[in-house]
């Protein structure tokens, strides 16, 4: 549900297609992410909130913050550069 929720935060902030939407997108999907599944591991490993959403935030900010942006960028230079079409000739 906390991806859900970050995606479709993401996707209305993208749709925007201001100067920066990629990176504040990126940023919006870590808070969201790291506050909703840090609060339930929380209350489910019996540690302080605090704590919980610190270490689910680090994750995300490697996984959504470098991967998933690395990620979002060759995806898009691909589609940009005709290579939807390329592809699809390959199939």
């Amino acid at each position: 549900m906390a991806n859900f929720v970050a995606t479709i935060l993401a996707w209305a902030i993208c749709r925007r297609r201001f100067r920066g939407a990629w990176v504040t997108a990126t940023m919006v999907e870590i808070l969201v992410i790291g506050t909703i599944v840090g609060g339930y591991l929380a209350v489910l490993t019996n540690q302080p909130i605090w704590l919980a959403i610190v270490e689910v935030t680090a994750g995300e900010v490697v996984a959504v913050g470098l991967g998933g942006y690395v990620l979002l960028r060759g995806v898009n230079r691909v589609l940009h550069a005709g290579g939807a079409k390329r592809l699809e000739n390959h199939s």
